[in-house]
């Protein structure tokens, strides 16, 4: 192996590396704040807009029982999203439309809902199949020139 091939990989090594340890203290300079934090429930998986968190949590009575619940970023009424008897999971917002899976008795769908109206809906047809549907995203709508 020529020097010069030797010397060019360890100078790229220990660029890389150097990046690499800003990268670690920018990253430990962060400090996470509790959005949700009730200590009775296990608030995980969590989405937000400008205007909208949804969340999922369960309850000390029924520990099991994961659902998914709207609430405006400035306070008010948690609402809850999924149908009862099911499990719901966040996956994005886009105005007040929101896009999330939903699980019935082992089998994982997506859906929608408007927040604002609280109005539940499926998805156009082709897109939920008898296979796990996980975390959707909406990509937002292109405007005309």
């Amino acid at each position: 192996m020529r020097w010069s091939h030797v010397r060019r990989v360890l100078l790229s090594a220990g660029l890389v590396s150097g990046l690499l340890a800003t990268a670690g203290s920018a990253q430990a300079a962060l400090t996470q704040v509790p959005v949700k934090n009730n200590p009775f429930v296990n608030e995980v998986y969590g989405a937000a807009s400008d205007t909208w968190l949804v969340f999922t949590r369960n309850s000390s009575a029924h520990p099991r029982d994961y659902a998914l619940y709207s609430q405006l970023l400035t306070g008010g009424a948690v609402v809850r999203v999924n149908a009862e008897r099911t499990r719901g999971y966040p996956g994005s917002i886009e105005g007040t439309s929101l896009i999330y899976q939903q699980v019935t008795n082992g089998q994982s769908d997506i859906k929608m809902y408007d927040i604002g109206t609280q109005a539940r809906s499926n998805p156009p047809a082709g897109f939920n199949t008898t296979e796990w549907e996980l975390s959707p995203t909406m990509t937002p709508a292109r405007r005309p020139r």
